[in-house]
């Protein structure tokens, strides 16, 4: 995201911050260095990024297309 072109779409990046982890998830911390990182409890999954992030990359990105074809 650039912050002066894309600066219309920054309500995106805002929202995604500000995105409540899913219930099955939970923030955990490596024992040795204290990293946070995101575990579901139900499927065993493990990421270091927050697991909707990939929903709001993705929204960006289809918003990024929808002002370009206008």
């Amino acid at each position: 995201m650039d912050l002066a072109e894309d600066a219309d779409l920054m309500w995106i990046a805002k929202e995604g911050l500000r995105a409540p982890l899913p219930d099955t998830w939970k923030p955990c911390k490596t024992t040795d260095t204290q990293e946070l990182y995101y575990f579901n409890f139900v499927t065993g999954e493990s990421t270091w990024d927050h697991p909707c992030d990939e929903f709001y990359r993705n929204l960006f990105e289809e918003e990024k297309k929808r002002r370009l074809n206008k």
